[in-house]
């Protein structure tokens, strides 16, 4: 499969489409028709702004922006709150969490020789940075790997390959 021609297949047709709003949404309601199920209940507001505090910043909502988006009745409210969520420093602290677990950063040595790591925060801050600036996924790659090499290098490119030690 990793060969093959990417594609994009026409949106299936489903029995009951008043909840659909776009073609992946078909797809989906496609899936859960095929297993006999259909979906949830829309959430409230209060429920919809918790779950998105969460899942982009780990965090309950402030209970002052809560307020303010269950009674913004304007057709982009939730549009502006993502944009809202998305551009806290929260987010990145959040998401960079996941991408430290796979390069396994840790500030100390661990074990017998717990020796701490006096400037790993560097890394960890560049990877958060990386993540609140949506830096192109490539180009996080290629700073972590090459960093120190690359015709544009920078102190911030330099202490990107701190992947590499730590």
């Amino acid at each position: 499969w990793a060969f093959e021609f990417l594609s994009r297949p026409a949106p299936p047709t489903v029995k009951d489409a008043h909840r659909v709003g776009n073609g992946v949404d078909r797809f989906l309601q496609c899936a859960l028709e095929a297993k006999g199920l259909s979906l949830g209940p829309e959430a409230n507001r209060y429920a919809l702004i918790r779950r998105l505090s969460f899942d982009l910043t780990g965090l309950p909502p402030d209970p002052r922006l809560t307020e303010h988006f269950v009674t913004d009745r304007s057709a982009d409210a939730y549009e502006r709150l993502v944009d809202r969520l998305l551009s806290s420093p929260l987010y990145g602290e959040r998401w960079a969490r996941y991408w430290l677990d796979v390069v396994r950063f840790a500030e100390t040595n661990g074990y017998e020789r717990d020796a701490v790591k006096a400037n790993a925060w560097r890394y960890r801050d560049w990877v958060i940075d990386a993540f609140n600036t949506s830096m192109p996924f490539d180009r996080f790659i290629l700073e972590q790997l090459a960093g120190d090499e690359l015709p544009y290098r920078s102190e911030s490119t330099v202490i990107a390959t701190g992947m590499l030690r730590l």
